[in-house]
C-alpha cells in the first residue's frame, strides 16, 4: 500500500491499518454472506458517487484478492465499505484523481493569481488533480475574469470568486 500511494507510514499508522484489516477479516469470516451494518451501504454509495476512481481502484484490488479463494475476501461489498474510508483516511488519494489542466486568463496581480491557484486546487481536490498550464491550447478548462472567446470549456468568475463561482467550478465535469 505504501508503494501504491507513495507515502511512508508511521508505526502507529501501520498498527491501525493492521487492526482494521484484522477486524474486517474476522467480520467476513463470521458473516460471509453480507454486512449487517446498514449505514455501510450508504457510505459506499456516497463514495461511489463522489470518488468513483478510488472505488474502482479498490474494487479491482479486491476482485483480484477474491480470486485467491481466501474466504476473507469473498464479502466484496463489506470490504469495499470498510476499505475505502480506511484508504481515504490514511492516504492522499488525489493521485488517483483524473488530471484537470487549467489555464488562468486573469486580469490580476501575480499575488492574486497565486492565491487563486491555491484556492482552485483546494476546492477541486476531491474531484481532480488540478494542473496549471501556460498555454491555452493545452488546457481542459479556461478560468477567467474577462470577456473572451475560446474553443475550450470556459468558466467566467468574479474577482474574488463568490459562492456561486465556487459551486460552478465544482460542478464542472471533463
Amino acid at each position: 500500500m505504501e508503494a501504491r500511494f507513495d507515502q511512508q507510514l508511521t508505526e502507529q499508522d501501520t498498527q491501525e491499518i493492521c487492526y482494521q484489516l484484522d477486524r474486517m477479516h474476522s467480520y467476513t469470516l463470521i458473516f460471509p454472506k453480507g454486512g449487517l451494518i446498514l449505514e455501510r451501504d450508504s457510505l459506499q454509495q456516497t463514495l461511489t458517487q463522489q470518488r468513483p476512481w478510488v472505488v474502482a481502484t479498490l474494487a479491482d484490488l479486491l476482485k483480484k484478492c477474491a480470486e485467491t479463494d481466501n474466504d476473507a475476501f469473498q464479502n466484496q461489498s463489506y470490504l469495499l465499505a470498510n476499505l475505502i474510508p480506511l484508504v481515504l483516511r490514511y492516504f492522499d488519494t488525489s493521485v488517483l484523481n483524473p488530471p484537470l489542466r487549467v489555464f488562468l486568463a486573469l486580469d490580476a496581480a501575480p499575488a492574486y493569481r497565486s492565491w487563486l491557484q491555491a484556492q482552485l486546487v483546494a476546492h477541486l481536490s476531491d474531484q481532480y488533480r488540478v494542473q496549471f498550464v501556460p498555454k491555452r491550447s493545452e488546457c481542459d478548462l479556461v478560468v477567467t475574469n474577462m470577456d473572451i472567446a475560446v474553443s475550450q470549456p470556459l468558466i467566467s468568475i468574479n474577482t474574488p470568486p463568490n459562492h456561486r463561482d465556487w459551486a460552478t467550478l465544482q460542478e464542472f465535469r471533463i
